[in-house]
């Protein structure tokens, strides 16, 4: 994330700022950073596909982070988040459910939930049609599935399926 392309020093801090709070946990903190560098980007940087999609991304997922799964048992508890990825560790357990310490109301946890898939649908909706960026695709759509089971939406795994086909064209590539 620290090399987003044509990003100015003031926006690599930022970005560098939010990257690093994601790799330690603290997704409010990263949140913030990616918030303020998506604004940054629009004004100082036009319109990027690519970094414009990265920063909703990942301001989608520290939103989606922040708060852990609300309800009897994360169905995915033992699925390697995208988090754990960025925490630079293997584990066995959902990574924001075991780092989120406070409490939070259903309507805040609808809001925050609400907020995250807000962003990543506009990451998506900027990479949707372009041919490249396959990585990216499957891990927006990814996180949109995550999104779509905490919501209670129904089939959530449509993502996951697309997001797999991404993956798989990845693969076919190397």
């Amino acid at each position: 994330m620290d090399g987003i392309p044509g990003a100015t020093p003031r926006l690599t801090i930022i970005i560098s700022r939010g990257s690093t709070a994601l790799k330690n946990g603290h997704f409010r903190e990263a949140a913030r950073c990616f918030k303020k560098a998506r604004h940054a980007s629009n004004q100082l940087q036009g319109e990027s596909t690519l970094e414009r999609s990265l920063l909703h991304h990942f301001y989608g997922i520290s939103l989606l982070c922040e708060i852990p799964f609300q309800g009897d048992g994360d169905p995915l508890e033992f699925v390697p988040k995208e988090a754990d990825y960025y925490l630079f560790k293997d584990r066995s357990y959902s990574s924001y459910s075991k780092l989120y310490s406070g409490t939070v109301s259903p309507e805040d946890y609808a809001n925050q939930m609400e907020a995250a898939q807000k962003e990543l649908k506009i990451a998506w909706s900027l990479l949707e049609n372009e041919s490249n960026f396959l990585k990216e695709k499957a891990n927006t759509l990814s996180a949109l599935g995550e999104v779509a089971l905490r919501r209670g939406e129904a089939n959530p795994e449509r993502y996951y399926i697309q997001a797999s086909s991404f993956l798989e064209s990845l693969q076919g590539r190397n």
